[in-house]
């Protein structure tokens, strides 16, 4: 059937459809351009040659957009298809949210002050006089890096959806229609200590799905010791976009302590007219400032050390900042050069940055058909306090078939038996987890090594460790990265810090902690 005559056909559906209206089609299809896998409604492309492919009877459709209705994949006439409404439903509510976590794409979900646990909190809440708010889906998990997949087993159980991270799972995402969580399936998310979830879908607007909590499982976001400043942001965002509230944030920044020790100041004078001694700690709050100014000391060298010697022994060194670094061609192969010095042992230490790099840093790398790595992208936090998106291109005209964290590099050997850097499972995976891990090789460790660095010069300072060789030769075997910062540990640190005074503030109540301890009990 050529293009023509199947829009034609189209034009003629939707003249049927304006005589007698028809239930919307399913929600989702397959795609034989993309390896048949299902794409949602809201991710199709109209008027796409060739059609997608119904899931329920194989037959052809193709996506129906109009201005009234809902959009959905329609058939051709003549198509005799019965599917099952609240599974096309269900089925498409998990796809719509996969894509929208695959893509990091805006996705908000309502949460009812019923599904709140009781607490001092939930009093806090409900002064607003609002029944819901809703929260950013980014605020359930902290991972930007971690993979989503519908329908992955976890042992006998498969989510609706499975978040993961290096192979963990972070999230499991389960979506009711009419059916609710088995009970079994619950005990296996609570035993495993596995975040879960479990969210009620309604379809919204023309391609969309709304989602609201209908158990929240085991995810800690309502609980006093969860709490942050970033929850009552989501409640109270039209009030927080003014000036107003940048200046409320700045005074309570400045006037920490002071604010913290007027309120403990009050109740410690009933203490003391009731004659109840309080410990010396009971005040001993630490200030924002101080911690990250122990974090930015602390936690900005990255030291890389190769770990299997050819020249030096690792015992005697000396560091030296880098200056220069060039990618010059040895008797085999390209090897780098650092301030005219050679590597101790090229493939190990190359190996070995990227590996340790991406422990500290997760890089994500782009692989080709031949599962060769490519691009690669990271972020984290300059010694600015700017968080930094850091990308090093190949410039390879070859497209990208997937994505792999580096932070899985091993030693090992190739087909020829010849030593080399590849992506394997990490021991701790179970072997479905370690099934889904793709094999991949770190093809031209020098190249890449070389680009990384290059561009990683202009963001931060890198000293080299050398040492000379038994052949009399100063050799480079260990790198130090200085200036840079992972984002989920820095934005941690002030948070806790921020927090630690916070909470006390809302939830302590001096009076009952000191006189627990003075019966040696817990408050």
């Amino acid at each position: 059937m050529t293009a023509s005559i199947k829009r034609q056909t189209k034009t003629s559906v939707k003249a049927k459809t304006s005589e007698k209206p028809e239930k919307c089609g399913p929600s989702f299809a397959i795609d034989p351009l993309n390896g048949n896998r299902k794409v949602s409604v809201a991710n199709a492309i109209k008027d796409r040659e060739p059609d997608y492919i119904c899931p329920h009877c194989g037959a052809a459709v193709y996506k129906k957009a109009g201005p009234v209705r809902r959009h959905h994949f329609s058939h051709y006439p003549g198509a005799d298809c019965q599917f099952d409404r609240e599974s096309d439903l269900h089925f498409g509510a998990k796809l719509y949210l996969c894509e929208k976590l695959l893509d990091n794409a805006p996705l908000e979900i309502e949460v009812s002050f019923d599904t709140i646990p009781e607490s001092n909190l939930k009093a806090i809440l409900k002064r607003t006089g609002a029944s819901s708010f809703k929260i950013p889906i980014a605020r359930f998990f902290d991972n930007l890096l971690a993979e989503h997949q519908v329908e992955k087993y976890i042992e006998n159980f498969a989510p609706d959806v499975l978040s993961t991270h290096c192979g963990e799972p972070v999230m499991a995402w389960e979506i009711c229609v009419k059916n609710p969580m088995p009970d079994e399936k619950v005990a296996f998310y609570e035993e495993r200590k596995i975040p879960y979830i479990e969210l009620t879908p309604c379809e919204h607007g023309k391609e969309d799905f709304l989602f609201t909590v209908r158990r929240p499982g085991n995810v800690r976001l309502y609980s006093p010791e969860s709490f942050t400043i970033a929850h009552l942001k989501d409640i109270f965002l039209d009030e927080l976009q003014t000036d107003i509230a940048s200046d409320v944030i700045r005074y309570f920044l400045d006037h920490y302590q002071e604010l913290i020790n007027k309120k403990l100041f009050g109740d410690l004078d009933l203490l003391a007219q009731a004659r109840i001694p309080v410990p010396d700690s009971f005040l001993n709050f630490e200030q924002p400032f101080d911690v990250l100014r122990d974090f930015m000391k602390n936690s900005c060298r990255l030291e890389i050390l190769q770990n299997i010697h050819k020249h030096v022994t690792g015992e005697q060194k000396s560091v030296t900042r880098l200056t220069d670094i060039d990618l010059v061609e040895s008797k085999h192969n390209f090897v780098v050069e650092l301030n005219g010095m050679y590597m101790d042992s090229s493939l190990n230490l190359c190996g070995e940055f990227f590996r340790q790099f991406s422990g500290r840093f997760p890089i994500m790398a782009s692989l080709n058909q031949d599962n060769e790595i490519l691009d690669m992208k990271t972020a984290f936090v300059l010694r600015s306090l700017q968080p930094h998106e850091f990308v090093v291109e190949n410039y390879s005209e070859v497209l990208p078939t997937s994505w792999i964290n580096l932070s899985l590099l091993s030693y090992d050997y190739d087909e020829n038996d010849k030593p080399c850097y590849k992506i394997l499972p990490h021991p701790d995976m179970t072997p479905e987890e370690a099934d889904d891990i793709q094999p991949a090789i770190l093809a031209d460790p020098a190249h890449a090594c070389y680009r990384f660095l290059k561009r990683l010069q202009d963001v931060c300072e890198i000293r080299l460790i050398s040492g000379k060789g038994n052949d009399g030769i100063d050799y480079v075997f260990g790198i130090q990265i200085d200036g840079l910062y992972n984002a989920n540990e820095f934005n941690g640190k002030i948070k806790d810090s921020l927090m630690a005074g916070f909470k006390e503030i809302l939830f302590s109540d001096p009076l009952k902690v000191a006189r627990a301890r003075r019966r040696g009990s817990n408050p």
